[in-house]
């Protein structure tokens, strides 16, 4: 219940990642990325708060990235370290998982297997900057909305995708294996 008032939090948007390893092709897209939606979403609306914690030069505890999910509106998810230059990796961060199963509302990119991993409309995704400050902006104008997405999908991420459903998919698959003679 603490996550619907919406009084108690610090940030409207944040991100928390990689972005300051220049020398690192994925860290400069974000950048680039995380630069041009605070531009859209300064111009659209000055006073949003917005927060970046670039984890390259402060690295978060869990303890930190949950205060973090938990006090802020909307929590970003835009790119994969394992991404190659012109070449998005088809799987998903764990941030994917990790904002929805600490309560958080996600907002991520579009990403190749959300379809799979995913209900049809559960997870809320963008394909540009310009989307993301749209759905940003959606996103706080109707907060009630937001935090109700939110809890659909923490509980869709906990009765689908913990570490204990990852584990018994995997035992499941190499039980599947060995069943067909494979090992």
């Amino acid at each position: 219940q603490a996550l619907r008032d919406e009084s108690t939090y610090q940030y409207d948007v944040s991100f928390f990642g990689s972005v300051g390893n220049i020398k690192d092709n994925n860290a400069r897209v974000r950048q680039q990325f995380l630069k041009t939606l605070e531009y859209l979403l300064n111009a659209a609306n000055p006073s949003i708060r917005f927060k970046v914690i670039d984890t390259a030069q402060r690295p978060l505890s869990l303890s930190n990235q949950l205060a973090l999910m938990r006090s802020s509106k909307i929590n970003l998810n835009y790119g994969a370290m394992c991404d190659l230059p012109g070449n998005r990796s088809w799987g998903l961060p764990e941030r994917v998982f990790g904002i929805p199963a600490a309560g958080g509302y996600l907002l991520t990119d579009d990403r190749q297997s959300i379809p799979e991993t995913f209900p049809t409309g559960l997870c809320d995704t963008f394909a540009t900057p310009e989307e993301c400050a749209h759905k940003i902006a959606l996103a706080l104008a109707n907060f009630h909305m937001t935090r109700t997405r939110a809890e659909q999908l923490h509980r869709y991420v906990l009765s689908n995708h913990t570490y204990s459903h990852r584990a018994q998919t995997f035992i499941d698959l190499l039980q599947s294996y060995r069943g067909r003679g494979l090992s």
